[in-house]
């Protein structure tokens, strides 16, 4: 008999096998708990709290389980095969109910004891259970556990398993349960048994315990936000888009301000919300109403009219995940730390052509929604107000110059006065150029061998 031994197996396997035995004694110990993960709340779910969003978090349950016990008797035995615990193969799915992560077992697979058996090496002599994937009655995937090796009463273990996440947290609705956990046991009544090599005894009832499904609790906020000062379009820019061009377009200035925001270290998917208001608007010192119109163009003074992100841009007030008529279009992001959006205030051009002086003060309020966040309650705003003065340009001409350089040996010559500078400074960089603005080629040729480098430039700035 080899040191190991399988018990035959069909292709398929119930995790409840219908022929059951009186003799329920002989598991006398079962239980199954989630240990690893998460924290267990106090309305009884538990529940890990995401604080980043990388794949491979894990949950670790533990089987506990006791065989025997004192009506079993001292020669009882149960043979390889013939205790037998199954497990799930999957409890976490993603926001489509599709399975999401992969097990790990804390016993080795059937198949690596097989190949201990062909290699000749055998496993450590504690090693008495191994597992395999096989099919239900019902067609489900399950992990059976069985004992590869003779088990006697008295027999009192545990086996644990995990099972990781395969997907970024943003995969995973935020706190929706996940599958349970559910885990049973049967053994094969060793008096029952007639070949202890091909073990075909009655089973005891199955015993089954389940372990609720755990929670993953995912989240993003908005941290911080700050506004930096506009740059001046003097029309539409095509990267804007068409839906939220002005009618008018032609007949404004567009303002562009720069949002600053932080994003935390997100484990959710969101959308981001832009609101800006006009609070104040002052022209040479007097203050106008922004929807104030102008005769020539009937348009109004100032208008946030857009705002736009490195996906698209959107009304004032819409979410990035909203279409032009509000409806969802999953377009969330995922970034986190710092991201910009952008503000586009229209100025109509008939008050810039009149004012020499404007102040524009804008409220700007950015809002972060949370995917899963169903009734806004977990939305996070900043607010930042910010005065901004655009004065008419004016062209100032600042007087024409004349001026010029010569240069030998690398060294510049900025502007006069250096002549008095020691002379061995001059010899360390090369020759002074001031030296040769005019000079004896012979002369020179007979005290250097050479000349390198000797250029001249001439500038003149002037203003029409």
């Amino acid at each position: 008999m080899p040191l190991i031994q399988r018990a035959a197996r069909a292709d398929t396997a119930s995790a409840t096998p219908e022929a059951v035995s009186a003799n329920d004694h002989l598991v006398h110990v079962f239980d199954a708990q989630v240990f690893y993960g998460g924290t267990n709340q106090d309305d009884g779910k538990y529940v890990w709290s995401a604080r980043s969003h990388a794949a491979g978090h894990r949950f670790s349950y533990r089987v506990s389980f006791g065989l025997g016990d004192e009506e079993s008797g001292d020669d009882m035995v149960f043979a390889p095969g013939t205790i037998r615990i199954t497990v799930p193969v999957t409890v976490l799915k993603d926001r489509n109910g599709n399975p999401a992560d992969k097990y790990e077992m804390s016993v080795p697979s059937m198949a690596e004891v097989k190949e201990s058996e062909e290699s000749g090496t055998p496993l450590d002599n504690d090693i008495s259970f191994a597992y395999e994937e096989q099919v239900d009655s019902d067609n489900n995937r399950v992990i059976v556990i069985t004992n590869i090796r003779d088990v006697y009463p008295g027999f009192e273990g545990f086996i644990e398993m995990s099972y990781l996440t395969t997907e970024e947290t943003f995969a995973y609705k935020d706190m929706e349960q996940q599958s349970a956990f559910t885990a049973a046991i049967t053994a094969m009544d060793p008096s029952t048994v007639t070949d202890t090599d091909n073990p075909d005894g009655t089973w005891t009832t199955p015993q089954t315990k389940q372990v609720d499904g755990v929670y993953i609790d995912t989240q993003v906020a908005l941290q911080g936000m700050s506004q930096r000062a506009p740059a001046q379009y003097d029309e539409w820019q095509k990267a804007w888009g068409d839906d939220n061009k002005p009618e008018n377009d032609k007949k404004y200035s567009y303002f562009v301000y720069e949002l600053d925001s932080v994003i935390g270290d997100n484990s959710q998917e969101y959308a981001m919300k832009v609101d800006d208001t006009i609070t104040s608007l002052i022209t040479d010192g007097n203050s106008i109403k922004p929807d104030d119109t102008f005769a020539a163009t009937g348009l109004p003074a100032a208008e946030a009219v857009a705002w736009y992100d490195a996906k698209g841009t959107y009304e004032i007030g819409q979410r990035s995940d909203r279409d032009k008529d509000n409806n969802p279009n999953n377009n969330y992001d995922k970034e986190s730390g710092l991201r910009y959006d952008y503000v586009v205030v229209a100025v109509n051009k008939e008050l810039l052509e009149k004012t020499n002086k404007l102040e524009i003060t804008t409220r700007t309020t950015a809002t972060v929604h949370p995917r899963d966040d169903a009734d806004g309650s977990q939305a996070t705003s900043q607010t930042f107000e910010r005065r901004f003065v655009w004065n008419k340009p004016v062209f100032r001409g600042y007087g024409g110059g004349f001026g010029g350089w010569v240069r030998a040996d690398g060294f510049y010559r900025y502007q006069a006065g250096r002549d008095e500078w020691p002379r061995e400074y001059f010899t360390e960089l090369g020759n002074h150029a001031s030296n040769y603005s005019a000079y004896n080629l012979n002369d020179l040729i007979e005290k250097n061998n050479s000349i390198s480098g000797l250029d001249y430039a001439i500038w003149t700035e002037g203003y029409v």
